[in-house]
Formats: structure tokens, C-alpha cells, sequence
């Protein structure tokens, strides 16, 4: 009798969720001048969730898509209180014809991890857009966040993302001490053992935490830290980063990278994907008086009485 041992079968790797769209806008301080409203801001917030979901949807004007908002510090009218959160879904509702499926805030830095996680876990293929929200409505919560990591950025960044049947999800932890940093950062290695150390692109800190990062996982393949260009940027850095990439090193063939984030209430996130040669992409400001918020408007076919408050 034969008592060799059989070699176990390698399982085929799964496919990874694909990066059809990536653009992101940095909202230039004040944010619509400081004497404009929060219900304006709250509308102008809205409305460029609805441009970039017009950009996303037009990489595949025929397909379906889910939308999922996340945002770490967006103002708690539209977190905690239910009119102002549904006039701001009902807004992107109405201009989009996709109403969100959800605000995500608790998971912060890592939210857009666990909406691809949750959005994976349906049955199908699909495809997802991401919206990660950051501003501040009020001028009240940056000396905080300040305070905590350095200086800060804020932006809307929606991502186009196709997620293939059985698609390999993001790897979310948590809540664990002193920020899920450690955890995150022995992920990361654990991904490049696995993978290979493939583009990998993590959030934007300040010169200590960053440090730490370089030393433990490498530089090599690791986008440069971009904290002084643009602050903490929450949930969105490594999507700079990616896009930043992208338009560096442009490429006919499709490529794999490693994106993560990690939260100040402990959680982590760091996902897989392919990026396409065509994939879309998009990095731009967008702010400062309100004046000219509504040219911006206008010029994009919107009234501008339809930014003057947040339906």
C-alpha cells in the first residue's frame, strides 16, 4: 500500500475587486467662505457626491450600482440626526437616482474597508461606489484631529469599484489598543508575504507614526508619505496615493496593489485589488468662497439656487 502522503490541492486564488474609478477632491478651506451656512455646506457636500457618482457610472452606464457613504468626522446632523441624514440621502437620491445604502462612521479611516467587505458578502457580482466624505461643516472639529495627528486634509473621494463573484474582500480587524496601529502594520507584512510586495499604499502621518511604518514594513513598493502635501486626509490617503501612482507610472496592462487604512477607535482595514489600464481617475481642489461654489455649480448645469440649502 502506498503511504506516501498526498499533496493537499492549492486553492485557486480568488479574484480580486477592481478599481474602475478612483477621483478624489480636496475641498480648499474655508469651505465655502465663513459665512456660509451648514445647510449649505450640507448641499454642497451633496452635490459633489453627485458629480463624481455621475463620473463612476459612466465608466459602465449600463450596469446597476450600489452606493455607500463613509465619512470619520462629518458633522453629527448628518450622523446623528435622521431629518438631516435622509435630506442628504434624498438629495443624492434625487440628482443620482442612487440613494446611498448607508452613512458608515463608526469603523472612521478604515469605513470604505468594511462597506467593500459588506457589500461582498452579497451574493454575485456587482458593482460598488464609495463615497468618503470629510469636512468640516461647522469650522469646530479640526484643533481635535489636529491635536491627534498632525495637520489634516479634507475631501470627497468616490471610488468605482466591480466586484467579481467570489472576490477576495479586504481583511478588517478590530477594535484593538493604541489605534489597531501594530496590527495594521503586521498585516501589511503578512499581505506581502502572501502577495508579493506589490504597490502598497497606507495613510498619509506624521514623521514619528510614518517612521515607524517605514522601518517595520519597508519602503520598497511603499508610496512616499504625503502628510505634508495634504495633512491626514482620513479614509481617503491611500486612495491619493493610488491615484497619485497611477498618473506617475501609466501602464497598458492591468497591475496589482494593496491599499489599508487604519482608525482611531481601533480598527483596520487593507484590501487587495487589480487596477486597470482604464481605470478613471481624477485629483482636484474644490472650495474655498461660496461665490464661487456657485459658478462651479452652474457651470455643471445646477441652479444655483439649488445649492442655497440642503433639501
Amino acid at each position: 500500500m502506498n503511504t506516501r502522503a498526498t499533496p493537499a490541492a492549492v486553492a485557486p486564488q480568488r479574484p480580486l475587486p477592481r478599481v474602475q474609478a478612483a477621483l478624489h477632491t480636496r475641498i480648499v478651506a474655508p469651505f465655502g467662505g465663513h459665512a456660509s451656512t451648514a445647510p449649505q455646506r450640507m448641499g454642497w457636500l451633496a452635490d459633489e457626491v453627485c458629480a463624481q457618482l455621475d463620473e463612476v457610472r459612466a465608466t459602465t452606464p449600463e450596469a446597476h450600482w450600489n452606493h455607500i457613504l463613509c465619512t470619520t468626522c462629518l458633522s453629527p446632523m448628518l450622523t446623528g440626526w435622521p431629518q438631516h441624514a435622509e435630506g442628504f440621502s434624498a438629495r443624492i437620491a434625487s440628482h443620482s437616482g442612487i440613494r446611498p445604502l448607508a452613512l458608515l462612521q463608526a469603523y472612521q479611516c478604515a469605513g470604505w474597508g468594511y462597506a467593500l467587505r459588506f457589500a461582498g458578502q452579497q451574493a454575485g457580482a456587482q458593482r460598488l461606489a464609495i463615497s468618503i466624505v470629510d469636512a468640516d461643516i461647522h469650522e469646530a472639529v479640526s484643533s481635535a484631529y489636529v491635536a491627534a495627528i498632525g495637520r489634516i486634509g479634507f475631501g470627497i473621494t468616490t471610488l468605482g469599484l466591480e466586484l467579481p463573484a467570489g472576490a477576495a474582500l479586504p481583511r478588517c480587524g478590530g477594535p484593538f489598543p493604541n489605534r489597531a496601529f501594530n496590527e495594521f502594520l503586521h498585516a501589511v507584512k503578512a499581505s506581502h508575504r502572501e502577495r508579493g510586495r506589490v504597490p502598497t499604499f497606507i495613510p498619509f502621518l506624521p514623521e514619528g507614526f510614518a517612521g515607524v511604518a517605514e522601518r517595520m514594513i519597508g519602503t520598497d513598493n511603499l508610496w512616499p508619505n504625503r502628510h505634508e502635501d495634504y495633512g491626514h486626509t482620513f479614509g481617503a490617503d491611500p486612495w491619493i496615493g493610488l491615484i497619485e501612482w497611477c498618473r506617475a507610472h501609466p501602464s497598458a496592462e492591468s497591475r496589482d496593489v494593496t491599499l489599508g487604512a487604519f482608525a482611531y477607535h481601533g480598527y483596520f482595514t487593507l484590501c487587495s485589488f487589480e487596477v486597470p489600464a482604464s481605470i478613471q481617475l481624477a485629483l482636484r481642489d474644490w472650495g474655498g468662497e461660496a461665490d464661487q461654489l456657485r459658478r462651479d455649480a452652474e457651470t455643471a448645469g445646477e441652479p444655483a439656487a439649488m445649492v442655497e440649502a440642503c433639501a
